[in-house]
């Protein structure tokens, strides 16, 4: 089949099944709402082809040259792309699923709403992208390269990172939900906003991060460093901080419920307004920190030291602290509350 008579049979809306198209060149051509069922498209020269609205499955298109393609609302499912040159592809709202990218080449593409669901990227380039609403999930990204590019408001799922090329990334309000970014190095990086919930950061490294308004709830952060981060109105809820390094963070209005912080190390953070209620900070470090009117209501601190803090007007409501060292910073804090204590042991009239 030549140029021609592909183009007239797209046209017709006849579907595009089971045929070898290796090598052709169909530079510009309009395929636009194409059906391509298992067609064999390697090395075909695609660049600047128009293929909006169309649909290729089981289809392969290893080495083919898409640059500058259009796949506005295109699918592409359980197709081989691997080593394609797909720069500066225009794919907004395409979707690819199941399908081979390895190696393939997506560096200054617009990537607006595309979604990646189960796909292999290992060794592609996103860099220099804008990935924005888009959706990476259970993908396989070792050697994946997003250097340069913003992923904003997109979802990163179930995704392990830890071979991923993110130096330079920005990320604005990106949701990294259950994600591995286990011993990264995150260090000073502008992360404002993201949402890493369950995510694993185990011993990563943020130190000097941009972690502004985060949400690190349930996420696995032993370990991890975020000396000088700055973090207000970050959450840590359900956190577990065991061993993590918190000193000169700033955590103003910050929040570590039930937060398990065993041997943190908080010392000359600004912790202003947080709150540990029910949080574990068993032997966890708060020497010089700024504490006035956070709130460890209910918390455990025992063996926890709180030496030359500032703890103006702290809550140490019903706190658990056996052994704890406090010096003459305690004797400005607030102790139990009758009036709390009292609700909160109040038993309805059955």
């Amino acid at each position: 089949m030549n140029r021609e008579e592909l183009v007239t049979l797209v046209k017709n809306g006849e579907i595009v099944s089971e045929i070898d198209l290796s090598g052709l060149d169909l530079a510009g051509a309009d395929l636009s709402g194409g059906i391509f069922e298992k067609v064999a498209l390697k090395g075909a020269n695609l660049a600047g082809a128009r293929l909006k609205e169309s649909v290729l499955c089981g289809c392969d298109l290893s080495e083919a040259n898409l640059e500058g393609a259009n796949l506005h609302h295109a699918s592409v499912l359980e197709s081989k792309l691997t080593g394609a040159n797909l720069k500066k592809l225009y794919a907004p709202i395409a979707r690819f699923v199941e399908s081979n990218l390895a190696g393939a080449d997506l560096s200054g593409s617009n990537l607006l709403t595309v979604f990646f669901v189960e796909c292999d990227l290992s060794g592609a380039s996103l860099a220099e992208v804008t990935f924005d609403r888009g959706a990476l999930v259970d993908a396989k990204v070792d050697g994946l390269d997003l250097r340069g590019s913003l992923v904003k408001q997109s979802v990163i799922a179930k995704t392990d990172l830890r071979k991923a090329l993110i130096t330079k990334t920005r990320f604005e309000i990106a949701v990294l939900h259950e994600s591995v970014l286990a011993g990264m190095d995150l260090s000073g990086m502008d992360l404002g906003c993201t949402q890493f919930v369950d995510a694993d950061l185990s011993g990563a490294d943020l130190s000097g991060a941009n972690l502004e308004q985060c949400n690190f709830k349930g996420a696995d952060l032993r370990g991890a460093k975020l000396e000088k981060a700055r973090a207000p109105k970050a959450m840590f809820a359900a956190a577990k901080l065991e061993g993590a390094i918190l000193s000169g963070a700033m955590l103003r209005e910050t929040l570590f419920v039930e937060a398990m912080a065993t041997g943190a190390n908080f010392e000359k953070a600004d912790l202003e307004l947080s709150v540990f209620v029910r949080a574990t900070c068993v032997g966890a470090r708060f020497g010089g920190a700024t504490l006035s009117y956070a709130d460890f209501s209910n918390a455990d601190i025992s063996r926890a030291d709180f030496a030359g803090a500032n703890m103006l007007r702290t809550r140490l409501h019903r706190v658990k602290d056996d052994d704890a060292t406090f010096g003459l910073a305690r004797k400005i804090a607030l102790g139990d509350d009758a009036e709390l204590a009292e609700a909160e042991g109040f038993l309805p009239a059955s």
